[in-house]
């Protein structure tokens, strides 16, 4: 679920893209059209996000799509065996706008970061013969906190990325967290991070490199969170689902 600049609500669903548009109290569902390329590329939508143009970003089990609503356009990315410089991977689990207005996609194979003037990819893989690469392709959440480092959750462990060498430091269970994946990241107002998991949450103290865990001995209702459920609201609070 996102809500776009003009304060429509769009909704992703296994099938189809629905779009509230709370003005005029219409709903409009938009579904796939195999014989209309001006049509969404897949029904069964995984991700939205809504940047600070007004595009909105849809991400599908087949691919990336890029919606203008002020011309009403759809534009399709995917990965293509013959363009290194395609999506890593069509399944997109996860995007993210940072605050240079830089758009980041997970996918299960890699992280991808998209030039928005020429619709290439820039692609970070984990590399077992390198320790400063991401560490796991599975791609699901983003953070950047107070001083704006940038946090980004994989299936195996929480990584910042250092915008200037372009590489990455981890942060996994033997570091405390309580389990490797990185269900949601938020920061708090007092600059921590809160993490949801698989087996609990966390609170990570970015000045002192500590993490504090809570299941549901400590009063949570479950110890399993899911991938990309994760919210801060205007007051600060943060909500994991």
């Amino acid at each position: 679920i996102a809500e776009d600049n003009n304060e429509n609500i769009w909704a992703g669903s296994e099938n189809g893209l629905i779009k509230l548009d709370r003005n005029g109290g219409y709903v409009y569902k938009l579904m796939n059209e195999p014989k209309n390329e001006n049509s969404v590329i897949s029904n069964n939508i995984l991700k939205i996000l809504c940047d600070r143009s007004g595009v909105i970003w849809i991400g599908t089990d087949r691919g990336l799509d890029k919606f203008d609503p002020a011309v009403q356009r759809f534009t399709h990315f995917q990965n293509s065996v013959n363009d290194t410089n395609s999506l890593t991977e069509n399944a997109v689990l996860s995007i993210y706008e940072d605050k240079h207005s830089e758009l980041w996609i997970g996918t299960y194979f890699g992280l991808n970061k998209l030039d928005k003037n020429t619709g290439k990819f820039r692609h970070y893989k984990k590399n077992p013969d390198d320790p400063k690469s991401i560490s796991n392709n599975y791609v699901f959440s983003f953070c950047e906190d107070l001083n704006n480092n940038f946090w980004i959750g994989t299936g195996g462990g929480l990584n910042i990325f250092d915008r200037n060498t372009e590489t990455f430091f981890h942060f996994t269970e033997s570091n405390g967290l309580p389990n490797g994946v990185i269900a949601g990241i938020e920061s708090g107002n007092d600059g921590n991070l809160w993490i949801s998991t698989f087996r609990g949450i966390s609170r990570f103290s970015v000045k002192e490199n500590q993490f504090r865990n809570y299941d549901s001995d400590d009063g949570l209702l479950s110890n399993m969170f899911n991938t990309g459920a994760y919210f801060k609201n205007a007051k600060g609070q943060i909500l994991f689902g």
